[in-house]
Formats: structure tokens, C-alpha cells, sequence
């Protein structure tokens, strides 16, 4: 029994809502970074549109944090996080950001009336949902790795 108590050594709530908190915050960053590169490589002697970088920084932060507040229950509930349910985890983690912006995308369509033929997902709008990808995945995985860090120290 003392085996199995070790194995799920507990990091106190408030260490994992800071874990998730950084995690998120630090994948924001990764993906602004990764934005500002492409558009660098993409337009190497034209003009780098700041403004543009600057409107999807502040987009990817605030549905960051309403990200974050949303799943922060389920971040204080993981505990044994070894083995396959470490995968498992982020696997969920991963599909939070692009279902999240699905929804909205879905909630607008419905809610805000307009022309019945067009796309409930704007073709220009993709994007976004791609980065919500990216970030929610690096949320997960960088929360788990910091978890199982901290449990380890525990042990």
C-alpha cells in the first residue's frame, strides 16, 4: 500500500493552478514566437505586420485565460498521471483549445443571424482554430511534465 502511495504523491491545488496558469501562459509565448517566425520567413522583405502579430497575441491570451478558468477544475483533479493515462491526459488536453473554438465559431453562427448559405467556420478563420490546436496542446503537455516533476521530487 505504501508503493501505491507514493506513486500518487500529491502536489498541493494551488502549485498545480500555478502549473497550469505557466503552462499556458509559456505555450502562448512558443506560438507567438512560432507566428512571428512564419510571417518573417513568409514576408522576409516586406513589411512585418506588428499590428496583425499583436491582435492574435491579445486573441490567444484571452481565450487563454478563459481556457485556463474553464479547465482549472480538471487540473486539480489529475493525480495519478503515470503510464498510458499520461498520454491519455493530453490526448483530452490537446482537444480542449480546437472544440473551444469550434463552439464559439458555432454559437456565432447560430446566434448572430446572416445569410443561411454561408459557412459556419469562416475559410479565413481556420487559423484560429489551428492555433487553439497548438496551444492547448503545449498547455498539456507542459502541465504534465511540470505535475509529473513535482510529483516526483515528492516521492
Amino acid at each position: 500500500m505504501s508503493e501505491r502511495r507514493r506513486s500518487n504523491a500529491m502536489v498541493t491545488r494551488w502549485k498545480r493552478l500555478v502549473y497550469s496558469l505557466e503552462s499556458m501562459v509559456l505555450a502562448d509565448l512558443v506560438c507567438m514566437a512560432g507566428a512571428l517566425l512564419q510571417s518573417i520567413v513568409i514576408n522576409p522583405r516586406g513589411s512585418l505586420r506588428v499590428a496583425d502579430l499583436i491582435y492574435l497575441a491579445g486573441f490567444a491570451l484571452v481565450f487563454g485565460i478563459v481556457g485556463w478558468i474553464i479547465a482549472a477544475p480538471i487540473a486539480l483533479m489529475l493525480n495519478n498521471i503515470t503510464g498510458w493515462r499520461f498520454w491519455l491526459y493530453w490526448a483530452l488536453g490537446s482537444s480542449f483549445g480546437p472544440l473551444s473554438m469550434l463552439s464559439v465559431f458555432a454559437l456565432v453562427y447560430y446566434l448572430v443571424p446572416g445569410n443561411p448559405n454561408e459557412y459556419w467556420i469562416r475559410p479565413e478563420l481556420m487559423p484560429l482554430v489551428y492555433l487553439a490546436t497548438a496551444i492547448s496542446s503545449l498547455t498539456a503537455l507542459f502541465f504534465l511534465l511540470l505535475l509529473r516533476r513535482a510529483q516526483g521530487r515528492l516521492r
